[in-house]
């Protein structure tokens, strides 16, 4: 269960990354340099910020619930789909931003926690393999 979710994960960025630069030119009227900065840097940040806050609420959690890392993977979905989908539906480049910001937050917050969970979960002979 946990390679076909870290496939749909691997899968799912790949496209996003693929795919945003030419949305972001087409749809926003950008130039090719902007729009790949734009598709990068503004979930590369939120990404930053929430592989931070990601970590310190999972393991803090994790003292009361020992099921709070996989718990916060599905916030991390709950909360970045809505995000994902604002942005590719917006026509204000400032809404796209913020949601690009979001949904790199949720992003990190996914990141954080994908090999605690692996650890947590796995043999420990085949954690290398992970």
């Amino acid at each position: 269960m946990l390679l076909f979710y870290f496939s749909v994960l691997g899968t799912a960025n790949w496209l996003v990354y693929g795919w945003l630069p030419t949305f972001l030119k087409e749809h926003f009227h950008l130039k090719l340099g902007e729009a790949g900065i734009s598709a990068t840097g503004y979930i590369q940040i939120g990404s930053f910020v929430g592989v931070i806050l990601g970590g310190y609420f999972a393991d803090k959690w994790f003292l009361k619930n020992k099921r709070s890392r996989v718990l916060m993977i599905i916030i991390g979905f709950t909360v970045g789909a809505p995000f994902l989908f604002l942005m590719s539906s917006t026509t204000i480049f400032a809404i796209a931003i913020i949601a690009m910001f979001f949904f790199g937050i949720a992003r990190g917050i996914n990141d954080a926690n994908l090999m605690p969970v692996l650890r947590q979960i796995a043999d420990s002979r085949y954690i290398a393999t992970g």
